[in-house]
């Protein structure tokens, strides 16, 4: 198991270099891997943001291209999209629900709770290879034989 005052440690010495920090979770048999930031709000007041179902290397890089967008004036909220994250094609960011936020960002939650400070979780979504986000395909029809 991790010592997780070493990666607080890290944490806070990656939110003071560069604004905040990136924090990667492992697959389980119940949830897929995904990345979340921390220091986006104290650092830019802009909301926290998460990934999962990619790559670690992946969502850590992606997450730290908003993160630059983020530090060079731009803002996201609910339903925001962006098409210079990823090339040919757009990304939609949505709000998370606070207590489900919680959950999935335990970093940053415990964090802005020591500090008093409210915050928020924006979850990037990329499409698939069509151009298609998850909620678009719930309502394609199943044309499986």
């Amino acid at each position: 198991m991790p010592n997780l005052n070493a990666i607080r440690r890290q944490i806070e010495a990656n939110i003071q270099k560069f604004g905040w920090a990136v924090q990667g979770v492992l697959p389980d048999d119940d949830t897929p891997s995904y990345s979340y930031t921390i220091g986006l709000t104290e650092t830019f007041g802009h909301p926290e943001l998460l990934m999962m179902g990619f790559s670690p290397d992946l969502m850590m890089q992606l997450l730290n291209l908003v993160g630059d967008l983020v530090k060079g004036g731009e803002r996201f909220g609910d339903w925001s999209a962006s098409d210079v994250v990823v090339r040919d094609f757009s990304v939609i960011l949505r709000l998370v629900p606070h207590a489900v936020a919680e959950q999935w960002a335990r970093a940053a939650s415990e964090r802005y709770r020591r500090q008093g400070k409210p915050w928020s979780l924006l979850q990037v979504f990329l499409p698939d290879q069509a151009g298609l986000f998850p909620w678009q395909l719930a309502s394609m029809p199943d044309t499986r034989s």
